[in-house]
């Protein structure tokens, strides 16, 4: 079966900022998808992908942002952090009497 579409296309000619505009669209698209990348890439330990988001957010503030309105967005991706456990035993310094009397 032969492909419908014809083997001749025109392009249109548009405008400087039309141009500019579509520029910094496609562009901020592809940085998007490059973040969700990050995110989803289940082959990162959480040590790498945070350093890749830190690394992120300082080169793209906005589309960080834009991904991670608030504090809690973003731990919600790190999931809890891990709890410092209290010391099992806890030993008492002695208490020294003054040598003078």
């Amino acid at each position: 079966m032969k492909d419908p579409t014809p083997g001749f296309y025109f392009c249109k000619q548009i405008s400087a900022q039309e141009f500019e505009e579509q520029k910094v669209v496609t562009s901020q698209a592809a940085i998007m998808e490059l973040l969700e990348g990050i995110v989803k890439d289940k082959n990162l330990s959480m040590k790498d992908k945070k350093k890749k988001l830190k690394q992120f957010q300082r080169e793209y503030p906005e589309i960080y942002r834009s991904r991670f309105p608030t504090t809690e967005s973003e731990a919600r991706l790190f999931g809890d952090k891990p709890t410092i456990k209290q010391p099992m035993l806890v030993l008492r310094r002695p208490k020294f009497r003054n040598i003078r009397y």
